[in-house]
């Protein structure tokens, strides 16, 4: 399968651009092979409508994954604001939904770019809400890391990144 995505990537590719109505699915797949294979820059140019296109259909699953995703290749590529706004969004459409899931994963992600920003804060306080989460769902994979990483500091000679 993997082989046949490389092989058929640019013809994906431009199917998501031109008939991006039809590709919605298509969109989700497409993301997680371009990932894999470290392909940030397709990835960013031809998914971008996806969080539109759920919005525009109402289908606000494919819209906290596609945020989700469009966010984890900003983050990928360093653009980092770009990501922030995608998990916040993200965030406010799981907590909204009641997709406990999706509102600890787009926490978690906010934490750990705050963090990795330097913005020490705002990270605790994510990841201080997503322990609070993840105690409620009885989430135990997520209380424990959660736990860990916000019990972790960061050394002195760890320089954020811009």
């Amino acid at each position: 399968m993997v082989a046949w995505l490389d092989d058929e990537l640019p013809n994906l590719l431009a199917v998501a651009r031109a008939a991006p109505t039809h590709t919605l699915a298509l969109s989700a797949i497409l993301r997680h092979h371009l990932h894999i294979r470290a392909r940030f820059a397709d990835a960013d140019s031809s998914l971008t409508y996806a969080p539109g296109l759920a919005r525009a259909l109402g289908d606000q699953a494919a819209e906290l994954d596609a945020l989700r995703g469009l966010g984890d290749s900003y983050r990928l590529l360093c653009r980092y604001e770009e990501a922030i706004t995608c998990y916040r969004q993200s965030e406010v459409i799981a907590r909204d939904t009641g997709h406990q899931a999706g509102e600890l994963a787009a926490l978690t992600r906010l934490a750990f770019l705050h963090r990795l920003r330097g913005r020490y804060e705002p990270a605790a306080t994510f990841f201080e809400r997503a322990l609070v989460l993840a105690r409620g769902a009885r989430h135990r994979v997520g209380e424990c890391w959660q736990r860990a990483m916000s019990r972790r500091r960061p050394s002195r000679d760890n320089g954020a990144l811009p």
